[in-house]
């Protein structure tokens, strides 16, 4: 069901899709991370799977640059195919970036301050 690349959290017998952007310092780094996450959404789209339950995790990254513009674009496309979308490692002027990005793809990915949390959220 999942394109290859792509990092599964079976958590209470729900399939999550974790999206690992930890510790990316770099503009280019966030590229090449969402540039594949828009591909596996492409995968998404082509085999219509639909109802994802999406945890991103963007602990000790920093979003800057065009960083947050590629999270945008990746955000936009997978928004008819994420029932749920919940975030970790968001702190400071992130939740700033994360509130515009909400803003943007019309739909609301909530954060979170511990990956248990927004597991539990994800599949309640």
């Amino acid at each position: 069901m999942f394109p290859k690349n792509t990092v599964i959290i079976n958590h209470q017998g729900k399939d999550l899709v974790y999206l690992d952007y930890r510790g990316l310092k770099k503009t280019e780094e966030f590229k090449e991370k969402v540039t594949a996450t828009i591909e596996r959404t492409k995968f998404y789209k082509e085999n219509n799977i639909k109802n994802l339950l999406v945890l991103t995790d963007l602990t000790d990254s920093f979003i800057f640059g065009d960083a947050p513009k590629y999270l945008k674009e990746s955000t936009k496309l997978g928004k008819p195919f994420v029932m749920k979308s919940a975030v970790i490692g968001i702190t400071g002027a992130k939740k700033i970036i994360l509130n515009i990005i909400n803003a943007f793809s019309g739909y609301q990915t909530k954060a979170f301050s511990t990956i248990e949390e927004a597991k539990d959220w994800l599949v309640a």
